[in-house]
């Protein structure tokens, strides 16, 4: 293992770490949308005019759809599943199960602890990082985000003058921000040999206070 695969190893390892910020975020923002939606479904008297609810919507649809084409992006400079995943595809075998063992095995964690997780990270008795698993990586995160970044490439960056009828559905921005979990989750794993739990975070209050109390004071207009 030479210096340069160390130093990359780190660099991702580091990227995750901000990547995983990114993703605690798609989920947060997904589950307030979600229960605010809710809120308003099971209140009448709030629902007409709708208002409130569509700029909420749009709101939410547009920066959801820039903060998954963002983790999509494939570009050098950046840091996004699509850079992490070039780069791993280019150097397969800094992610290895020599180096897993060494980093990780201790008087707790036992070699044989090691190369069962190894096995279930990665297949069974691989030494390196399969290159076709790392492709079909690839393949499924333009798959399940070309739609949502042509939207934002051509509605919401831009107003593109061609038609564009391509728009994407709510179902795009689930399997999205899903197969972005999953895609955390999994190399959180390799690299950190450590289980990321549950993605949303857990609130020490009460963050529907808001809907609680009423809104405007009698004098405002």
């Amino acid at each position: 293992m030479s210096n340069i695969d160390d130093e990359l190893y780190k660099k991702w390892d580091e990227w995750l770490d901000v990547l995983g910020h990114q993703v605690v975020d798609l989920y947060t923002q997904r589950h307030i949308y979600n229960r605010v939606r809710q809120i308003l479904k099971e209140n009448p008297k709030v629902q007409q005019p709708d208002d409130f609810f569509f700029w909420v919507s749009v709101w939410y649809s547009s920066s959801m759809a820039i903060a998954i084409r963002r983790l999509a992006d494939k570009d050098k400079g950046s840091i996004s599943f699509g850079t992490l995943l070039e780069e791993v595809k280019i150097n397969p075998r800094v992610i290895s199960r020599t180096r897993f063992k060494r980093l990780f095995v201790d008087g707790n964690y036992r070699e044989f602890l090691a190369d069962a997780d190894f096995d279930r990270y990665v297949g069974v008795k691989n030494e390196y990082i399969s290159l076709s698993d790392v492709q079909n990586e690839i393949d499924d995160l333009i798959l399940k985000t070309t739609k949502l970044r042509r939207y934002v490439n051509k509605r919401v960056a831009h107003h593109d003058k061609k038609e564009f009828n391509d728009i994407p559905r709510y179902s795009d921005l689930e399997e999205a921000i899903d197969f972005l979990g999953s895609l955390y989750k999994r190399y959180f794993l390799i690299i950190k040999c450590l289980d990321p739990g549950d993605l949303l975070p857990h609130w020490g209050y009460d963050w529907q206070n808001v809907f609680r109390y009423p809104w405007l004071n009698v004098h405002d207009h």
